[in-house]
């Protein structure tokens, strides 16, 4: 797959239906909007030639077989992204695009009537596909989104509108969010239980601290840092993989330097990890201790069973680097 090629930024919402995607994403479209940003917002399968060969399949008008159809998402994708006014040449010209569903829905939905040995096909087909530089990812339970699609809430994907259908496909969305992340994508997990309102603070917190904030690392200062201090990148992807919760890193943040490090309170500048669970934030402040030898780390925010868990796994102090492995728990 490919990075993003333009200064804007490329931002997906993703679920099954009923999940709240198409609910979101104008109200972030707006959000930005009164920050100053140019906006696209668009939606897949598209009105396009391919995509209205999919539209009739979904309320079951035909049918066609899996490969087939993963083809024509495929198809619909491209021509999404590459037609000349389309998703590439926006953020080229320094747009934002906001997109209701994009190649997650195609591995977690058009997957489920493929065989396994398909899946590096499907994978293929993809390889033109842009990096998002965010995906969320609305999770809520089947019998929820259900009651949302009764409502009239979405757009009807007729055949997958059975419960246990659906209880597979969420299955598929987190094994295939669960590698993508794997090799680095950005895909935030939200709780999509939550009211309208708390959800779109949610994202707008994330998208404030990813891409506005002006205190944040590139990603190239990033990976600097990660060379740098190899033993805090550990702990960074021991936390993302930890099965206990379902955090994944937002951003890192420079903290300067204070006015007097070296008085009562004072810091000599550091840095801090935003990890983000399913409805909070949590923080971990990274400070340099003297000489720049080592990190102290202090896990940060309000009380609950996620914070006291960073606590436990966070060690105190992070050398630059050490031969041993790096115990995580306790003091480290």
């Amino acid at each position: 797959m490919q990075p993003n090629p333009g200064p804007g930024k490329l931002i997906v919402m993703e679920g099954l239906d009923g999940a709240g995607t198409s609910t979101q994403s104008p109200r972030l479209a707006q959000w930005l909007r009164d920050q100053g940003v140019r906006v696209y917002v668009t939606n897949e399968p598209t009105p396009g030639a391919a995509g209205m060969l999919i539209r009739p399949y979904l309320t079951q008008r035909f049918t066609l077989d899996g490969k087939s159809l993963a083809a024509l998402f495929s198809a619909d994708r491209l021509d999404h992204l590459y037609a000349a006014d389309g998703i590439v040449a926006r953020l080229q010209a320094g747009e934002w695009v906001i997109m209701d569903r994009y190649y997650l829905s195609s591995f977690a939905y058009q997957a489920l009537s493929l065989a396994p040995e398909e899946l590096r096909w499907l994978w293929h087909l993809h390889e033109p596909c842009l990096i998002p530089d965010a995906t969320f990812f609305l999770d809520a339970p089947v019998n929820i989104c259900l009651d949302r699609i009764a409502a009239g809430r979405a757009f009807h994907f007729e055949m997958f509108e059975k419960a246990d259908v659906l209880e597979m496909v969420r299955n598929q969305y987190l094994d295939i969010i669960r590698r993508f992340r794997s090799v680095g994508q950005n895909i935030q997990t939200l709780d999509g239980t939550q009211t309208i309102k708390k959800v779109q603070e949610s994202i707008r917190q994330r998208v404030e601290l990813m891409f506005l904030e002006n205190t944040r690392l590139s990603w190239e200062e990033q990976q600097q840092l990660w060379r740098n201090w190899p033993n805090l990148k550990k702990l960074v992807d021991r936390i993302e993989a930890d099965s206990l919760v379902d955090l994944t890193l937002v951003t890192v943040k420079k903290i300067p330097e204070s006015e007097n490090p070296r008085g009562p309170g004072g810091s000599r500048g550091g840095y801090q990890l935003e990890f983000g669970g399913s409805a909070d934030l949590h923080h971990i402040a990274a400070f340099f201790t003297d000489h720049y030898r080592a990190f102290r780390l202090r896990p940060l925010g309000s009380a609950g069973a996620t914070l006291d868990h960073l606590n436990e796994i966070c060690p105190r102090v992070i050398p630059r680097r050490s031969s041993a492995q790096l115990s995580f728990g306790g003091d480290g």
